[in-house]
C-alpha cells in the first residue's frame, strides 16, 4: 500500500459518486460562499478588489466580533455535509434530496474533535517554528525571500500528525465507540510509508494553489481560491474517509 494508492482512491470516491457529491455539498457550499460574499463586502474586502480601488479600505464597527462570528457559523456549515460525506460512505446512509441529513449532535462533536485535533497540531509545530525562527536570526532580511521555497518541507511534520489523528472524525461523524486519539495513533502506527506519501502529495498540492494564486489579479483570484480551494476541500474530506475505512475497519482497498 503507497500513498499514492491510497490517494487515488480518495479522488476515484469522488468520481464514482459524483451525483452524491453534488447532493451532499452543493447547497452548504453555496451557502458558505454568500456568507463570506457578505463578509467580504461589509468589511470592505470586495472594495479592494475593485479596478481602480484605494490601497485601504477601512471596516465598519464591529469587525472582529462579525468575523469570529462568521467563522463560527461558516466552520459548523463546513462540517455539514462533511459529517454526511462519512456517513454515506461508510455507513450507505443516502440522501435523496439535495440537503444532506443534518446530524447536529454529530456536527457538534465534530467541531469539538477538530479544534481538539488543531490544538495537538500546533503543539507539534513547536519544533517548526524553532526551526523557523532560527533560520530567520540566520539570514536575517534574507529569510523573508527564504520562506516560501522552505514551505512545503516545514509542513510535512505538521500535516503527517494531522493525518494520523484526523481518522477520529470520521469516527465522531459515524457516533460509533469512541476513538481516541491513542487509538488512531495506534491504528496508523505501521503506516509511515502510506501516511507521509500522503502528506507529501498534499502538501505539494496546496503549495501549488498557493503559489498560483500569486500569478492571478482581481476578482479572478477570489474564483480560482474557491474554487482550488472546495476542490482540495473534497479530497482532503475523502481521504480521511479513505483512512479510517481501511486503517480502522480493516476495509480491503
Amino acid at each position: 500500500m503507497t500513498g499514492w494508492y491510497l490517494f487515488k482512491h480518495a479522488v476515484s470516491m469522488l468520481v464514482r459518486n459524483w451525483q452524491m457529491v453534488i447532493r451532499i455539498f452543493l447547497l452548504p457550499t453555496v451557502l458558505v460562499g454568500v456568507i463570506l460574499g457578505v463578509l467580504a463586502q461589509q468589511t470592505g474586502v470586495l472594495a479592494l478588489l475593485s479596478p481602480g480601488a484605494a490601497s485601504e479600505v477601512t471596516p465598519g464597527g464591529g469587525l472582529v466580533g462579525s468575523v469570529l462570528l462568521t467563522a463560527i457559523v461558516v466552520m459548523l456549515i463546513s462540517m455539514w455535509p462533511i459529517v454526511a460525506w462519512h456517513r454515506y460512505v461508510l455507513e450507505e446512509e443516502q440522501n435523496p434530496g439535495f440537503l444532506p441529513p443534518l446530524q447536529l449532535d454529530r456536527i457538534l462533536a465534530y467541531a469539538f474533535q477538530g479544534i481538539l485535533i488543531a490544538l495537538l497540531v500546533l503543539l507539534a509545530m513547536i519544533p517548526v517554528l524553532i526551526v523557523i525562527a532560527v533560520l530567520a536570526s540566520v539570514l536575517g532580511g534574507n529569510f523573508v525571500h527564504v520562506l516560501p521555497i522552505l514551505e512545503p518541507g516545514l509542513a510535512l511534520l505538521p500535516a503527517w500528525v494531522f493525518l494520523r489523528l484526523s481518522i477520529t472524525l470520521p469516527n465522531v461523524a459515524l457516533g460509533k465507540t469512541r476513538l481516541s486519539i491513542t487509538d488512531a495513533w495506534k491504528a496508523t502506527s505501521d503506516a509511515f510509508g502510506p501516511v507521509f506519501g500522503l502528506v507529501l502529495i498534499t502538501v505539494v498540492m496546496q503549495f501549488a494553489i498557493e503559489q498560483s494564486l500569486l500569478l492571478l489579479t482581481g476578482p479572478v483570484v477570489v474564483v480560482w481560491w474557491a474554487l482550488t480551494s472546495v476542490v482540495f476541500g473534497l479530497i482532503q474530506v475523502s481521504i480521511l474517509t479513505t483512512l479510517y475505512g481501511h486503517y480502522v475497519e480493516k476495509r480491503p482497498i
